[in-house]
């Protein structure tokens, strides 16, 4: 299978979780916020599940700003070598850039979440939508 670089450098370094970790904060305060227990109703939890659903649209956008970021900081013509091996030198580079790569990525990460609640919200409100499980 043949990835774009970008995507591969996500899968590499893992960043997947951090979005899943994002995207399962945002459900939990959207979940707080309405005071909707840990285990609701099965109607409940299927419209968490929606919902949750609905936030992974926002994965390409999260995938391309964090593979870019990784590019900015460590150099496209690093790119190659790091899909091919992580080897010692590129990865102190890779741990030396994390830190700004996490920096940089919360201030884009302010108005991703935005636009995701945002979604949740419109999400929550529509009544009819024909992906929407039946209740």
């Amino acid at each position: 299978m043949n990835q774009d670089p970008i995507t591969a450098l996500v899968v590499i370094t893992r960043a997947t979780v951090m979005f899943d970790q994002i995207a399962d904060g945002l459900i939990a305060g959207v979940r707080h916020a309405m005071g909707v227990p840990v285990h609701a109703d099965d109607e409940v939890e299927q419209e968490f599940a929606f919902l949750r659903t609905s936030l992974d649209e926002f994965f390409p956008e999260f995938e391309q700003l964090y593979g870019g970021l990784l590019v900015k900081h460590l150099g496209w013509e690093h790119v190659p070598e790091l899909l091919e091996t992580l080897g010692s030198d590129l990865a102190q580079r890779y741990l030396g850039a994390a830190q700004g790569i996490e920096e940089e990525l919360r201030q884009h990460l302010g108005r991703l979440s935005q636009e995701m609640l945002l979604a949740a919200q419109a999400s929550l409100s529509r009544v009819e939508d024909p992906h929407r499980p039946k209740l």
